[in-house]
């Protein structure tokens, strides 16, 4: 018995054969290789970005605490940690770790410009810096901005280009933010809310 097109055809129409379910799953595959990179791809660069924003506005509120602070010593405020600066603002980093905010600082210069340093351990899980320091950074990542000019981040084309890891712990040695001047009176005003 000979079919004829249409009966062909109806036959077809119940289901598709396993050869197109192979060639579409390979279309998919395609697609999908091509595309998951560029999204990975767009998902760090928001994170860096967001990341020298970060930096950008800790060089902002040192500036304005500097010139607005009649409490600081305008001869001996050199730096001012993250400790010091952050109202709230740095409780999360992009990378989902936690900021060292007794490492992080901006620098004011001795060429009038602001420095800044801005460090993240990324695989940390205790949340508070104290806990941080109670343990070994050995094995951590960290990501970092070094003692970059807050000039630089506002006209360099790449930025984010200044973005360090280390997945070591190793943080590069530091211009003692510990000992910041602007840290004893944040200190002070402390201790005066008690």
């Amino acid at each position: 018995m000979k079919m004829k097109g249409s009966e062909i055809m109806k036959l077809n129409k119940s289901g598709f054969t396993l050869v197109e379910l192979l060639a579409a799953m390979l279309i998919l595959g395609i697609l999908m290789g091509v595309a998951i990179p560029n999204v990975i791809g767009v998902v760090n660069r928001q994170k860096n970005n967001t990341y020298i924003e970060d930096a950008k506005r800790m060089a902002i509120r040192a500036r304005t605490t500097f010139a607005s602070n009649t409490n600081i010593d305008k001869e001996s405020a050199t730096c001012f940690t993250l400790k010091f600066l952050d109202n709230g603002d740095f409780d999360e980093p992009p990378n989902g770790g936690v900021y060292l905010k007794t490492l992080s600082y901006v620098r004011y210069g001795t060429d009038g410009k602001y420095y800044v340093t801005l460090i993240e351990c990324v695989n940390c899980k205790e949340k508070t810096t104290e806990q941080i320091y109670s343990t070994s950074l050995s094995g951590k990542e960290i990501r970092m901005i070094y003692n970059i000019k807050y000039d630089d981040l506002i006209t360099e084309d790449n930025p984010t280009k200044n973005i360090k890891t280390s997945s070591s712990g190793y943080i590069a040695p530091t211009n003692s933010a510990s000992g910041c001047a602007a840290d004893k009176y944040h200190n002070d005003e402390n201790e005066e809310d008690d």
